[in-house]
């Protein structure tokens, strides 16, 4: 059932929630990468992200609440999930799910997860690289940081530059 706000006291209201569009999934170091379209109605809140390692949305769980049009699932494995998106507007009110079928995404199967990757000395410089938090604790955003005198490849047709970034330091 749909309810439809109606203004109070000359104050305007947000739009009904757009259904969710252009799911999409990269993975990288045990995690799924996930963008979806930018909502463009008025009042938009933040976007639902729905998960279960099955094919059926109705058995899926809530397992984050995005304010952008990104998140990045760190599953620290290479399980393939399957992943929804749905909207919701300043008034609590929820749109459609992206789609019935979910988006599949996983990590590569080559790198179980980042700790795989560590050398034997417990020096950070030593490292082939370190993850840091550039936002905030209440909206962290990880960059993985790859140390130049590392020789660590990466399948560059596995990441989409738009929604991951590598920083190098010396």
């Amino acid at each position: 059932m749909t309810q439809i706000l109606e203004p109070v006291n000359g104050v305007e209201l947000p739009d009904n929630p757009q259904n969710a569009a252009g799911l999409s999934a990269a993975g990288v170091f045990g995690a799924v990468l996930r963008q979806w379209e930018t909502p463009a109605y008025k009042g938009h809140n933040h976007t639902e992200v729905w998960r279960t390692q099955i094919d059926d949305r109705e058995q899926a769980s809530l397992v984050h609440e995005a304010n952008g049009s990104r998140y990045t699932d760190v599953t620290g494995n290479t399980t393939r999930h399957y992943y929804w998106v749905r909207h919701v507007n300043s008034g609590g009110q929820v749109g459609g799910f992206n789609a019935l079928a979910g988006a599949a995404g996983q990590g590569p199967g080559a790198i179980i997860n980042l700790a795989d990757l560590l050398l034997e000395s417990p020096e950070l410089s030593e490292q082939p690289f370190s993850v840091r938090n550039i936002g905030t604790e209440a909206q962290p955003e990880y960059v993985l940081i790859f140390n130049l005198y590392s020789a660590v490849e990466l399948n560059k047709n596995s990441l989409n530059p738009s929604i991951c970034r590598c920083i190098s330091e010396p």
